[in-house]
């Protein structure tokens, strides 16, 4: 993967209820703009990098819209939806075991 896109997350609002976590490229032209993003609304999502162009996202499917990009920039995203609470329990307790990485607003 040689394209280079950025991963933010962050919490905000009164009881830090308000969370996101966006995936995108940084406009070379101009440092302060963003060319394309795509935000998940939700406190963590699990990733890994397949193949030289693939970056596979593990997100819960109420967290973003369900016509998310394909792709930023020369990465392809494929999101894959987690549509239950058993579901991101496990992911949660066993996602290294899973060869993933975990993306959350509080590391």
């Amino acid at each position: 993967m040689n394209q280079k896109i950025k991963i933010e997350a962050r919490t905000w609002g009164l009881a830090g209820n308000h969370e996101e976590i966006s995936i995108f490229q940084i406009n070379e032209i101009n440092p302060g703009g963003v060319n394309v993003k795509q935000t998940f609304y939700t406190n963590e999502l699990f990733y890994r990098k397949r193949g030289q162009d693939t970056l596979q996202i593990f997100a819960p499917s109420s967290s973003y819209k369900k016509e998310y990009l394909h792709r930023i920039g020369n990465v392809v995203l494929d999101i894959n939806p987690l549509k239950r609470y058993d579901q991101v329990r496990e992911f949660n307790s066993k996602y290294k075991e899973m060869g993933l990485n975990r993306i959350s607003v509080y590391d």
